[in-house]
């Protein structure tokens, strides 16, 4: 079965910063398009961010994680809890706030997601750093490539021979 923790992921970390670059943009401009565009990346987000961390818990009974990168798995892991609870609460915050109210807190808001995205960018470098530097995940083709050597092999050796049959039929 294809793993579903790598496309989800790559939404909710795109879609969260892109939800606070829209507010600072609908701030400094005063355009109520960017702060509604902000707010509606910021649903999406949480519904990828709660998929994310979802598809990434029923993906970790699957996993072996080799005993260097445990340390960095536990990392990634209570990080994705933290973004995710902080995601989803400022989801709640901001969807509960009327105007007055974002008008008052809105740079207290602006300080909590920024704040949750960096955190976001640390969970994404652990989870990074898991496959590429620890390979996790990555379905291991140690066999495959035994195969083709061998098969490489055989095709060196059958040309080697056809090449020595052709040499000595030359008339020389």
């Amino acid at each position: 079965m294809t793993p579903l923790h790598p496309s989800l992921v790559h939404f909710a970390v795109a879609l969260f910063p892109l939800s606070v670059i829209f507010d600072i943009l609908g701030i400094l401009t005063g355009n109520q398009k960017y702060l509604t565009a902000a707010r509606l990346n910021l649903a999406v987000s949480a519904l990828f961010v709660l998929a994310a961390v979802g598809s990434g818990l029923l993906e970790k009974s699957r996993l072996q994680v080799p005993i260097s990168a445990a340390s960095t798995f536990e990392i990634h892991e209570t990080l994705a809890f933290i973004i995710a609870g902080s995601v989803i609460g400022l989801f709640f915050w901001r969807f509960s706030m009327k105007n007055a109210d974002w008008t008052k807190f809105k740079y207290l808001y602006l300080a909590l997601a920024f704040t949750t995205m960096l955190i976001l960018l640390t969970g994404s470098y652990y989870g990074g750093k898991l496959v590429y530097k620890f390979g996790v995940g990555v379905r291991s083709t140690s066999g495959e490539n035994r195969n083709l050597r061998q098969q490489q092999k055989v095709v060196k050796s059958r040309a080697s021979e056809e090449l020595s049959e052709e040499v000595s039929d030359l008339p020389l």
